[in-house]
């Protein structure tokens, strides 16, 4: 007899609340629609604007013309206005005033608006969160009846396998740095390395705090959807789902068969990074990620594409070659020194244990939150279910190929 346990706080992140007054299909037309309704008004507000700025003239202006008709050049100079301009006010003058406005009011109602100031954060609940994909396992008789959405073969990718690890987003920040970015550690990585890095920071999925800062090789001014290994200390891997900003071209407005196409093509004309050599052997083989690997996708999908070639690699382990830095030995108490031609790196082939399978709308643009246009597929059971979703999947795809009796 099997004991219940509570659900993990892993799990329930995997298992957002889903709303039984609506069907997931209906809610996912809406998000579309939505989606599709905000592109159209940001072309109209582009089309505005370029109207506006068309009848503008770079001729003369006819109003400064003289009687004759001869353009009039003004040659006084700018100095005689300098009397009419305001005396400026210094920074330090302009912070206080700042600073005396702010202290009108309540004790209490400036605690309150401090606590709402610590609590918010721009990066909270920014990445593009799935829901789980809602099947009826028993009902094998139509696409419809099982929750499967109908256009599965031809409107919708699969990234397999999606492993485990802490979900997150990766900012890069510029290259002179920002205060609290780790910048010794980068100067130093530096002075090793001919490589352009830049300080990056990920931030949580939930909190959207920053856990981890390194440098790295990807572009300033971007953001990356990413899952930082399990094993990330003995991997250095930290896996590229999507792209909201590359370089400062943000990316999230495009569907997803771009995105997906645009970080790979990105993420392959990318630098590698030679990973620091640690001075004396240690547990952790890695002290931040210098691995980026794009989970793979797949489109279009048929279902024997499917049933074949997606839904095995769900459930097995990615194996990849990695770069894994030597250990550097130093030298003997006796002040000779050591005389080794080792290597900087070396390939060690690593496992990655898969979580899953994720499923996207090709036409959605990304969305913050928990959404309908992101479906996932855990590859084991649930707290309480005896069956993965994976399997029921599976066996939806197979009687969906089976021809029906008449």
């Amino acid at each position: 007899m099997s004991t219940m346990h509570p659900p993990s706080r892993r799990e329930s992140f995997k298992t957002p609340p889903i709303s039984g007054e609506q069907s997931q299909q209906s809610r996912r037309q809406k998000a579309l629609e939505e989606q599709k309704r905000k592109r159209e008004r940001r072309v109209e507000g582009s089309r505005h604007h370029i109207d506006l700025f068309s009848k503008l003239s770079l001729g003369p202006d006819p109003l400064s013309e003289d009687e004759d008709g001869e353009v009039e050049i003004v040659r006084e100079g700018v100095a005689g206005m300098a009397s009419m301009l305001p005396p400026a006010v210094p920074e330090a003058s302009m912070e206080v005033e700042t600073t005396d406005a702010q202290s009108v009011g309540s004790t209490s109602t400036k605690r309150k608006k401090n606590r709402k100031k610590k609590k918010s954060n721009q990066y909270a609940d920014r990445c593009m969160y799935a829901e789980l994909l809602e099947m009826n396992g028993m009902d094998l008789q139509t696409m419809s009846d099982n929750g499967i959405p109908d256009d599965l073969q031809v409107n919708w990718i699969a990234l397999a396998p999606v492993p485990r690890g802490k979900r997150c987003l990766a900012l890069t920040h510029s290259s002179a740095g920002n205060p609290g970015t780790g910048m010794l550690c980068i100067c130093s990585f530096r002075s090793c390395h001919d490589h352009d890095v830049v300080p990056t920071t990920l931030h949580s999925r939930v909190r959207g705090s920053t856990f981890l800062t390194f440098p790295s090789p990807l572009p300033p001014d971007s953001i990356l959807d990413c899952i930082l290994d399990v094993c990330w200390h003995d991997n250095g891997i930290l896996h590229i789902l999507d792209v909201i900003r590359w370089h400062g071209q943000d990316i999230g407005d495009s569907e997803a068969n771009f995105r997906f196409w645009w970080r790979d093509a990105r993420l392959q004309e990318m630098k590698s990074v030679i990973p620091p050599a640690p001075s004396q052997p240690s547990d952790n083989k890695f002290t931040y990620p210098t691995n980026f690997l794009p989970i793979p996708y797949y489109i279009p999908l048929p279902f024997q594409d499917f049933l074949q070639r997606v839904i095995p690699l769900a459930r097995a382990s990615r194996v990849v070659n990695i770069r894994v830095p030597n250990v550097v030995p130093t030298p003997g108490d006796d002040g000779a020194d050591m005389d080794l031609d080792l290597p900087r790196d070396r390939l060690d082939e690593m496992s990655c244990e898969s979580d899953g399978l994720l499923l996207y709308d090709a036409q959605a643009s990304y969305e913050s939150g928990t959404t309908p246009l992101s479906l996932w597929v855990p590859a084991k059971p649930l707290d309480g279910e005896y069956e993965s979703r994976l399997d029921i999947l599976e066996r939806i795809l197979i009687a969906a190929q089976t021809p029906t009796a008449v």
